[in-house]
């Protein structure tokens, strides 16, 4: 099996076979899904209630239409992402593999995180995100956008900032840095590879979206 440094290449006829190796593919659903109104008042173990910090916070807000009729609006307040495309000699993207349990499948995904409130900007955690997930060095990063791309703009409040990482030349890779609560494995993918990944329905639509704008940066095309 190919490999570059320590990363595997993954590729649509090894998919299954990666995924499995690396422990990211068992994952095992123990009961049918249930409105969350309905699962607070279960009696609930101390490690679910430390679950419920992830629980969406639904909020409504109120509006008034062009006709001046007032509405209302139900939105899950969510943090900002930030999502980052990088390259690496040999036409190959480093992509992580996650189980997502909104779909119920391992998904490939751009390394990307959640932006905290005491990050200075959205680049101080799409370095050390990716960093973290991948293990290689980045020289610098490039904005793809400035003000953030809403995602699920009827439902929720979160936007993705989107950046282009340059690696270090040559590139320097360390171990991956994940917390013990995450089975997130690191991959390369040949572009070519991963359009058909796209197309195939295993990566995220924000990936997606940091794909094109990355290309368009690049000035690339999809051909």
């Amino acid at each position: 099996m190919k490999q570059f440094h320590d990363f595997p290449i993954i590729t649509p006829q090894n998919f299954k076979e990666l995924l499995h190796e690396h422990k990211v593919d068992d994952f095992s659903k123990v009961g049918e899904a249930i409105p969350l109104e309905k699962y607070l008042k279960m009696n609930l173990s101390e490690a679910e209630k430390k679950e419920l910090k992830f629980a969406p916070k639904v909020e409504a807000v109120r509006f008034k239409d062009p006709s001046g009729k007032n509405f209302t609006g139900f939105r899950s307040a969510l943090k900002d992402g930030a999502i980052i495309f990088a390259q690496l000699p040999g036409n190959l993207l480093p992509v992580c593999a996650e189980f997502r349990h909104g779909c119920e499948r391992v998904m490939l995904n751009l390394p990307a995180g959640l932006i905290e409130p005491n990050d200075q900007t959205p680049s101080v955690r799409a370095k050390k995100e990716f960093e973290e997930e991948t293990g290689i060095l980045l020289k610098k990063l490039l904005p793809l956008n400035l003000d953030g791309v809403p995602i699920d703009a009827r439902a929720l409040t979160r936007k993705n900032f989107f950046f282009l990482g340059i690696p270090e030349d040559p590139p320097i890779v360390n171990p991956q840095k994940t917390h013990k609560s995450e089975f997130v494995a690191r991959f390369l993918v040949n572009m070519d590879d991963w359009f058909k990944f796209m197309s195939d329905g295993v990566v995220d639509d924000c990936s997606i979206a940091g794909t094109l704008l990355a290309l368009k940066k690049l000035n690339r095309s999809l051909a």
